[in-house]
Protein backbone atom coordinates (compact mmCIF):
# COMPACT_ATOMS: atom_id res chain seq x y z
CA UNK A 1 0.00 0.00 0.00
CA UNK A 2 2.74 2.39 0.93
CA UNK A 3 4.54 1.53 -2.85
CA UNK A 4 0.34 2.86 -4.30
CA UNK A 5 0.43 5.96 -2.41
CA UNK A 6 4.65 6.87 -2.51
CA UNK A 7 4.48 7.22 1.19
CA UNK A 8 7.04 5.76 3.75
CA UNK A 9 6.21 2.80 5.50
CA UNK A 10 5.64 4.71 8.46
CA UNK A 11 3.68 7.81 6.83
CA UNK A 12 1.41 4.80 5.71
CA UNK A 13 0.73 3.40 9.06
CA UNK A 14 -0.12 6.65 10.82
CA UNK A 15 -2.67 7.15 7.92
CA UNK A 16 -4.49 4.12 8.74
CA UNK A 17 -4.02 4.39 12.21
CA UNK A 18 -5.73 8.32 11.74
CA UNK A 19 -8.51 6.57 9.71
CA UNK A 20 -9.19 4.25 11.96
CA UNK A 21 -8.91 6.37 15.29
CA UNK A 22 -11.17 8.67 13.21
CA UNK A 23 -13.60 6.47 12.08
CA UNK A 24 -13.94 4.84 15.86
CA UNK A 25 -15.30 8.31 17.23
CA UNK A 26 -17.98 8.27 14.79
CA UNK A 27 -18.86 4.96 16.03
CA UNK A 28 -18.42 5.84 19.50
CA UNK A 29 -20.85 9.17 18.67
CA UNK A 30 -23.45 6.66 17.44
CA UNK A 31 -22.95 8.40 13.87
CA UNK A 32 -22.92 5.48 10.76
CA UNK A 33 -19.72 5.66 8.06
CA UNK A 34 -20.57 4.87 4.33
CA UNK A 35 -17.51 4.15 2.24
CA UNK A 36 -18.23 4.20 -1.49
CA UNK A 37 -18.39 1.03 -3.47
CA UNK A 38 -17.82 -1.06 -0.35
CA UNK A 39 -20.77 -0.71 2.38
CA UNK A 40 -22.14 0.65 5.44
CA UNK A 41 -21.07 0.75 8.71
CA UNK A 42 -23.92 1.60 11.45
CA UNK A 43 -24.52 1.52 14.90
CA UNK A 44 -27.19 -1.09 15.97
CA UNK A 45 -28.82 -0.80 19.65
CA UNK A 46 -29.45 -3.65 21.20
CA UNK A 47 -32.24 -3.82 23.88
CA UNK A 48 -31.93 -5.41 27.38
CA UNK A 49 -33.06 -9.64 26.47
CA UNK A 50 -33.05 -13.04 28.64
CA UNK A 51 -29.82 -14.88 27.58
CA UNK A 52 -29.15 -18.36 28.49
CA UNK A 53 -25.25 -19.32 29.98
CA UNK A 54 -24.49 -22.55 28.59
CA UNK A 55 -21.51 -22.99 31.39
CA UNK A 56 -24.10 -22.42 34.60
CA UNK A 57 -27.30 -23.72 32.69
CA UNK A 58 -29.07 -20.68 33.77
CA UNK A 59 -30.74 -17.76 32.05
CA UNK A 60 -29.87 -13.64 33.21
CA UNK A 61 -31.11 -10.19 31.85
CA UNK A 62 -28.28 -9.26 29.66
CA UNK A 63 -28.00 -5.12 29.88
CA UNK A 64 -28.69 -3.08 26.59
CA UNK A 65 -25.85 -2.83 24.10
CA UNK A 66 -24.55 -1.20 20.98
CA UNK A 67 -22.67 -3.46 18.37
CA UNK A 68 -21.49 -2.52 14.77
CA UNK A 69 -23.36 -3.53 11.89
CA UNK A 70 -21.48 -3.73 8.32
CA UNK A 71 -23.86 -4.21 5.03
CA UNK A 72 -22.16 -4.40 1.92
CA UNK A 73 -22.83 -2.60 -1.44
CA UNK A 74 -24.78 -4.79 -3.65
CA UNK A 75 -21.65 -4.49 -6.25
CA UNK A 76 -18.98 -5.12 -3.49
CA UNK A 77 -21.14 -8.36 -3.13
CA UNK A 78 -20.90 -9.04 -6.60
CA UNK A 79 -17.25 -8.61 -7.51
CA UNK A 80 -16.25 -11.84 -5.58
CA UNK A 81 -18.47 -13.99 -7.20
CA UNK A 82 -17.43 -12.82 -10.53
CA UNK A 83 -13.54 -13.70 -9.69
CA UNK A 84 -14.70 -17.13 -8.70
CA UNK A 85 -16.00 -18.26 -12.30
Amino acid sequence: MANKLGLTIQETASLIDTLLYRMGEHWRRGRGISVPNFGKFRIKNIREYNGFIPSTRSRMMLPPNRVLVFKPYITFKEKPAENNE
